[in-house]
């Protein structure tokens, strides 16, 4: 099995209690992590 998404999103979410945003990438239709062994469908990029 390859590690390929196929589809990448940028998204933005409002941060409670304020007017900043929150930007995270969606994978579709995921990957596997090679240390934890988990399939990853989203990540923040804490920006």
């Amino acid at each position: 099995m390859s590690n390929i998404c196929k589809t990448v999103t940028l998204r933005t979410r409002k941060i409670k209690g304020g007017e900043q945003l929150s930007f995270y990438l969606d994978y579709y239709p995921g990957y596997r992590d090679e240390s934890t062994m988990k399939v990853m469908r989203h990540e923040s990029l804490g920006i």
